[in-house]
């Protein structure tokens, strides 16, 4: 099995923590090759950068798998770059493949991970429940696990180009309602675990335990995108901090332009995990904690 991502220049901090996080988390079989899918150059400082947290990365330009148009407006205008994701599933490797987000951080053991079957995904599950497809919850795409091949890319292409559907929310409502019609029983349904989305961790704390969480999926505003002040941010600060811990040990601020949106460093992962990542069940001591670090570098207090 081999890992593979689709990435452009300002998402390589991600893919900085995201392999730093499977090398520290994700247990000794863990895949460490890497197949990276890109639209623009990439710079070779960054690239060897990457080599150097333990993965064997192989670049690919995009153009080279093809291109898919977005056929209708969409819901969040960065869905439409997501159509691209399609293209994957067509991937010329002759192994199974982990299609992951950049946006992801590995916080626990892989155990398993290989032996998953075509095709696994896991349920868009977020802050609310995830859409019903025709019987089926919608599917995430941020980690999916398939065999690739031309003649299944091509079926999906088909369906895609060819359903009296309107598709506004990106690939994942094409996968979805591809396998909704064609065999909901073709697809294995991870539990959320898998492809934690940082939304359900606040919205249901009882179905996502934290030590059990293989992915967590930092969709919307990215850790390096963002403050940890920004208005509806705070509420993902701990979550952020995991995030900055793995980039800081992945050597990628000495290779890329520096990011900004380190959030407060008074609180580490550690408390993070145990406050619950999320202020309003943070520990009163935790929450002293941050305000003082927040006082200490001007930012003021919680709100």
């Amino acid at each position: 099995m081999i890992f593979a991502t689709l990435a452009d220049p300002p998402y390589l901090p991600g893919v900085f923590a995201l392999l730093q996080s499977i090398v520290d988390h994700g247990g000794a079989d863990a895949p460490r090759r890497l197949v990276l899918v890109h639209e623009d150059p990439m710079p070779g400082p960054a690239i060897e950068g990457l080599r150097r947290i333990g993965f064997e990365v192989d670049l690919m330009a995009r153009r080279e798998l093809g291109d898919v148009p977005v056929r209708t407006r969409q819901v969040m205008g960065r869905f439409d770059y997501t159509f691209k994701k399609l293209l994957m599933f067509g991937l010329p490797v002759d192994e199974k493949v982990c299609f992951l987000d950049t946006d992801m951080l590995c916080l626990n053991a892989l155990d398993g991970l290989a032996e998953l079957p075509h095709f696994s995904a896991g349920p868009d599950l977020g802050s609310a429940e995830p859409r019903d497809v025709g019987g089926m919850p919608m599917l995430n795409s941020g980690m999916m696990v398939f065999e690739p091949g031309v003649g299944f890319r091509d079926e999906v292409l088909s369906f895609y180009r060819d359903a009296d559907l309107t598709f506004d929310f990106g690939d994942q409502q094409v996968t979805s309602h591809y396998f909704a019609q064609h065999g909901p029983e073709r697809v294995n349904l991870l539990p959320p675990a898998w492809n934690t989305l940082k939304r359900a961790v606040l919205a249901f704390p009882d179905r996502v335990p934290m030590d059990a969480v293989r992915f967590l999926h930092f969709v919307g505003d990215k850790p390096w995108q963002t403050t940890a002040g920004k208005l509806g941010e705070w509420r993902y600060h701990g979550m952020n901090s995991l995030w900055w811990e793995s980039y800081e040990r992945s050597g990628g601020a000495s290779v890329l332009p520096a990011v900004s949106g380190r959030p407060v460093r008074g609180l580490t992962g550690l408390a993070a995990r145990a406050a619950g990542w999320g202020w309003d069940v943070m520990p009163g001591a935790v929450k002293r904690r941050v305000l003082s670090a927040r006082r200490r570098s001007g930012k003021g207090g919680a709100a």
